[in-house]
This record gives C-alpha cells, structure tokens and sequence, in this order.
C-alpha cells in the first residue's frame, strides 16, 4: 500500500484500527499492559556544556545556522536517553556498567547512568579520538 495516494485521514484511522486490534489481542490473551516508567531525570555536567559551546563554536566558522542545528540535534540525542538510559553501549575504554555512550555521526556522547532514574551527560566530543582518563568519570 501506498500511503501517499491515500485520502486524508484513511492513514490515521488504519493506525487507530490496528491498534484497537492490537489491544483487544492482548485482552484476549490476557496479556498485562506494559508498565509505563517514568523517564530518567537528564543533568548536564559543566564539561559537556563546554563541550557544546565548543563544538557550535568551531562549526559556526563555516555555517552559523547549520552549527545551531549541529548542536540542537546533539541536545535532542541527549535528552532523548530520558526513556532508555541503559539504551547506549559501555565506553570501550572504561568498561563500567555505568558510564555508557551513544552517538551521533561522528560525535560521542558519553554519559553516567545514576541510581533514582537519573543520567549526567559527561562529556561530547568526536569519535575518531579516545576517551581521555578522567574525562568519563561524571561528577
């Protein structure tokens, strides 16, 4: 099926069909609904705030505007580990459980997973370089 040559709203109401039938499934099968979890609490450390800045500073020598949609999108990645924390990968050169990664591109955003729902954006930089000692360790 092709949806661009549908009539409006046929789309929508597909979509609420299929999820009435998903629904009255699991009723049938007598299949609890999934628990809803509250999402995580996301803090950002000093460093990658200066990571940020740093990052829009460099790109805005070619490209204001692209650099503050660079940055925006870094943001909207982070903010997004909200309702996955442990979504990310462990840092390769940490090996803790608790200090995770994920990325954007070329670009690593590491960041610690705390106990009470809540994850500290350490640090953002570049992938084509290391993990510095010190730089992964959250605050």
């Amino acid at each position: 099926m092709v949806f661009t040559t549908l009539k409006p709203g046929v789309f929508a109401r597909t979509l609420r069909s299929l999820s009435a039938w998903r629904l009255a499934l699991a009723e049938r099968n007598h299949e609890p609904a999934a628990p809803r979890i509250a999402p995580a609490a996301i803090t950002w450390s000093d460093r990658a705030i200066a990571d940020l800045e740093a990052i829009g500073d460099h790109l805005s020598r070619d490209n204001p505007v692209a650099a503050a949609g660079w940055v925006m999108k870094l943001i909207s990645v982070a903010e997004g580990l909200a309702s996955a924390p442990l979504a990310g990968r462990r840092v390769p050169e940490l090996g803790r459980d608790d200090i995770r990664e994920t990325f954007l591109r070329t670009y690593r955003v590491v960041y610690r997973v705390c106990a009470q729902r809540q994850v500290e954006i350490v640090t953002i930089f570049e992938g084509h370089r290391l993990l510095r000692a010190g730089e992964g360790q959250g605050g």
